[in-house]
């Protein structure tokens, strides 16, 4: 989908884009809050319409933290699936905080398809509570979505990053 012209109000976004070859327009309703209240796709040619209800929005999702020990000493691996949003970051702050100080941990971030804010607060601050103790932070298998959004905020010039977790245990 490639965006041809974005409109903002106070409670509508609207993106005029392109479906294929056939013109669109989709918006997306919001609280001044910010709150996305529906979201729908209106085919300018045909003049059909798409609803897409919050709820049938794939915005939060379980996520799975899995941890196991890297093959170089000292590196622990954490591997994430699932969307790093808000709704489901507790668990992993929870885990960061309590795990036992390593000389590098690897976060594998193949299985997140996005991430908020508030995901990427975590990571950043588990950079820093690494490098408080004396450790380091490399993320692997970043996607162009969340490098994009490392980019926007230059994370990507704070936290080291490799393609793959074989690369980060030879550079680490």
């Amino acid at each position: 989908m490639e965006c041809l012209e974005f409109l903002e109000s106070n409670t509508l976004v609207e993106f005029r884009t392109m479906q294929g070859t056939v013109p669109c327009v989709s918006q997306i309703e919001v609280t001044p809050a910010g709150n996305i209240l529906d979201f729908h796709i209106i085919f300018i040619d045909t003049g059909g319409f798409i609803f897409y209800p919050l709820s049938y929005m794939a915005i939060d999702g379980p996520l799975k933290i899995d941890r196991e020990e890297g093959s170089a000493p000292g590196t622990v691996i954490i591997r994430l699936a699932g969307p790093l949003t808000l709704r489901n970051i507790f668990d992993l702050q929870a885990q960061m905080r309590n795990a036992p100080a390593t000389p590098v941990t690897i976060l594998d971030l193949t299985g997140v398809p996005y991430m908020d804010s508030a995901g990427m607060g975590v990571v950043v601050n588990y950079h820093v509570h690494c490098q408080n103790r004396g450790g380091r932070l490399v993320a692997v298998g970043v996607s162009q979505r969340i490098l994009e959004l490392f980019k926007i905020t230059r994370v990507d010039s704070v936290i080291r990053m490799a393609a793959t977790v074989e690369e980060a245990e030879t550079v680490a």
